[in-house]
């Protein structure tokens, strides 16, 4: 069974908690297992609720969003998952708002670290304050950065782990990073000294390989790239499972699919919580 569904935080009543553990280690593969991927991304430093149109919605304007709001849509989501939830952010935190640009960006860490998320992707707005507070900023994240083709242009060497494999109650997922590899090339010259977005040889074989050695249930992408680059990495990659899209704030009500993978998009601004059931066949997939 695959379902997505759309689901507009400012909807959300229900308040609940969930932990979970977190490790490494071979999965089993020797029957059906389900999980729940959550995404959010493109929130553009949104902290309060602000006005969101919806199409078909004949009521007009409506208060959506506000990290309070999504906070509680992410709790609600996790108690009724379909299995365990891991939840990932695809980029554009902290540029968009006064209080961002007014703070550089520091007003959105703590906020996204109450999220709990499992993963994070930078997006192109990332480095609006410069290389140095870039960094600093996702040294800030309680979480864990990953980017395949983030590079540093004097050492050649990679700013992020490319990809983070995360196992909760049984099931081991491989998430990898793509940041927009256009970045390093249409942000302000100043905003990206040093940095290179642009080095996406080896992926297909950087897929392999993670497949091979971590031996997951699933390959999630979660791209910075829009959904139109994120089908052509489908159709490329044929051994992605999922991609979770962010870059281009497209709402996708229904599941785009490229061969065999899952590809989402899940809105922007805080409004809109990304939800993905999946059942993994046995051996994976």
């Amino acid at each position: 069974m695959k379902r997505r569904a759309f689901l507009a935080a400012s909807a959300a009543s229900l308040t609940a908690t969930c932990t979970a553990s977190i490790g490494f280690g071979a999965a089993s593969n020797n029957k059906k297992k389900r999980c729940t991927l959550l995404h959010v991304t493109d929130t553009h430093a949104q902290l309060e609720t602000h006005l969101e149109y919806l199409p078909g919605d004949t009521s007009g304007f409506r208060r959506m969003g506000g990290f309070a709001r999504l906070k509680t849509a992410i709790d609600a989501n996790r108690a009724n998952s379909h299995g365990p939830a891991f939840l990932v952010d695809g980029g554009d935190l902290v540029q968009g708002s006064g209080p961002a640009s007014w703070s550089r960006g520091e007003i959105m860490i703590e906020p996204a670290n109450q999220l709990g998320l499992d993963a994070f992707v930078p997006g192109n707005w990332e480095p609006v304050y410069g290389p140095a507070q870039f960094l600093h900023l996702m040294g800030q994240l309680k979480t864990r950065v990953m980017a395949y083709n983030f590079h540093s242009r004097e050492s050649g060497e990679r700013l992020f782990t490319p990809a983070v494999t995360v196992r909760r109650d049984g099931v081991k997922v491989s998430f990898i990073g793509i940041a927009d590899p256009t970045t390093t090339e249409r942000q302000s010259p100043k905003q990206v000294e040093g940095l290179d977005s642009t080095q996406m040889v080896g992926l297909r074989d950087f897929v392999k390989r993670l497949r091979q050695t971590e031996a997951p249930d699933l390959v999630v992408a979660v791209t910075h790239t829009g959904l139109t680059v994120s089908r052509q990495l489908a159709r490329e990659i044929p051994e992605l499972d999922v991609i979770l899209s962010g870059h281009t704030h497209e709402r996708t009500q229904q599941v785009i699919l490229e061969g065999n993978a899952i590809i989402v998009e899940a809105g922007s601004l805080g409004s809109f919580l990304g939800r993905l059931d999946l059942t993994i066949k046995p051996g994976g997939g």
